[in-house]
């Protein structure tokens, strides 16, 4: 293992900009000293009753880049015959109480002006992270969005499983009284999966591809890229690929993709 890079990008949907709408979107990567790195996109919702998800998914990304670094690593070494069930009962409560947390702490410096029955609601927002936390890839996700993990011969894999309630039109959030139950995740062991990165994108990326089984074409076209190219490449593209998404002649919706990029595949060793 020789370390990893991520790069994000966030556009505002078309639809968004013709009402004047914020994008809702976020996303951010961070890296640790100890070797981990973290990456997260969220997409806050766009229901009136949800009116200040451009905060909640902002909050949200910050939670699992902070918390990711801060606690994952220990927790990761202290089970490490088990990591998936250190994480499923350590850290997923962790992540949705600092969500939580934060929120509040925003409540309280901003006020609503009028009375909220449930408090979180405003803030809902959907979160997918990823953290390469050596040996482990760490790959968790609320509500909908896409989160693949792509081998350097182009195979890919989705390595969460499906949420049974999403329907196209609802989709689970951290802000549901039982979020912590609606983190679905993985623990994929690198030192048996050969991984050159992975993809999170959030729905406006999927509902922009032209075809319903788009994983295995995009999963193989970025291990082509990334064995040619490296992050500054991938930095200057990035913003191009999310706008795109997000434009009239894509979905028309806010679109997060951020890329969790292994150096040692293709041209990151060169």
């Amino acid at each position: 293992m020789t370390g990893w890079e991520v790069v994000t990008a966030v556009a505002r949907g078309a639809v968004h900009a013709a009402r004047g709408a914020v994008a809702q979107d976020a996303a951010r990567g961070a890296r640790g000293v100890d070797g981990c790195t973290v990456v997260a996109v969220a997409d806050g919702h766009g229901h009136a009753s949800h009116f200040r998800s451009d905060v909640g998914a902002v909050l949200a990304v910050d939670a699992a880049c902070s918390q990711g670094l801060r606690r994952l690593p220990d927790l990761l070494r202290a089970d490490a015959e088990r990591p998936q069930r250190a994480v499923r009962q350590v850290f997923v409560p962790l992540l949705v109480e600092h969500w939580r947390a934060a929120v509040a702490g925003h409540l309280a410096q901003q006020p609503y002006e009028r009375p909220v029955e449930e408090p979180l609601i405003p803030y809902g927002s959907t979160l997918l992270m990823a953290a390469a936390c050596p040996p482990w890839l760490l790959c968790l996700q609320i509500g909908d969005g896409d989160l693949l993990v792509v081998r350097p011969d182009g195979t890919s894999f989705a390595p969460v499983p499906p949420d049974a309630a999403l329907d196209g039109r609802r989709t689970t959030s951290l802000c549901q009284a039982d979020a912590a139950a609606s983190i679905r995740l993985a623990v994929v062991d690198l030192r048996r999966e050969d991984v050159a990165l992975a993809l999170l994108a959030t729905d406006g990326y999927g509902n922009a591809q032209r075809e319903d089984d788009w994983q295995p074409t995009v999963g193989a076209d970025l291990a082509e890229l990334a064995a040619g190219h490296g992050r500054d490449w991938f930095a200057a593209q990035l913003p191009l690929w999310a706008e795109l998404c997000a434009s009239g002649a894509g979905s028309g919706d806010d679109t997060s993709i951020a890329l969790l990029l292994h150096r040692g595949v293709g041209s990151w060793t060169r």
